[in-house]
């Protein structure tokens, strides 16, 4: 099924505006163990010694962005990440969601799309569900509305000194549906991003970087990516 999108031209509409448009200065952002990438003087979380990609490390990378268009829009990510070492064995679980709605009065159009995923390294064994559920259409005064919601959930894990017959098994899936809710009214431009990553062990890094951006009357933007490390 094709994302949500209500627009015959989304991306004339936000970037054409953003030369006349100031960013809004309603732009709440929570995070736990988040750090923006503008920040000159971020260095990654590390303990202990970490280890060159030769040593084979498990490392996992969980990811998204949304973005929406239109006169109320609202988008927002989450990340929720844990990696652990236990002796031989290493592994990594968690979910992502990220989510964008617009909404625009009678004659204008929205746009929304979300997008996650999630990436292993060294894993034994790795899988990852991801739902995509989208919408769009007509509200009940007449504008139009559109929306979209990515998860992503994750396992994996890594077991020293054994190698699988066949090599690593990695199994991912994505399912789509439609959403047939209409989204609560927006009232203005809002993008939100909350992270809660973390790595336990001896050389062990956790990561998290992200992005968000609103221009009033037209965009909601937020993107992240979170990156653990067990030597």
């Amino acid at each position: 099924m094709a994302k949500a999108r209500v627009a015959s031209n989304p991306f004339t509409k936000i970037f054409g505006s953003l030369s006349a448009k100031t960013v809004s200065d309603t732009t709440p952002v929570s995070e736990k163990t988040a750090v923006p990438t503008s920040d000159p003087y971020h260095s990654p979380t590390t303990s202990g010694t970490t280890k060159t990609s030769a040593d084979g490390y498990l490392q996992t990378a969980v990811s998204g962005d949304a973005l929406a268009a239109g006169t109320d829009t609202s988008t927002s990510g989450n990340i929720y990440s844990r990696s652990f070492d236990k002796g031989p064995i290493q592994m990594s679980f968690g979910f992502t969601k990220f989510s964008a709605t617009a909404q625009s009065p009678t004659g204008e159009s929205s746009y929304a799309d979300a997008n996650t995923s999630v990436q292993t390294s060294n894993a034994d064994l790795s899988f990852d569900l991801t739902h995509v559920s989208s919408g769009s259409g007509t509200t009940s005064s007449g504008g139009s509305y559109a929306t979209d919601t990515s998860r992503t959930f994750f396992f994996a894990i890594n077991i020293e000194g054994i190698d699988l017959p066949k090599g690593p098994v990695q199994i991912s899936h994505t399912v789509e549906s439609p959403s047939y809710l209409q989204p609560s009214p927006v009232g203005g431009n809002i993008s939100t991003f909350d992270a809660d990553v973390q790595a336990h062990g001896n050389g062990s890094l956790a990561d998290v970087q992200f992005d968000v951006l609103t221009v009033s009357d037209t965009v909601s933007a937020v993107s992240g990516v979170a990156v653990t490390e067990i030597a």
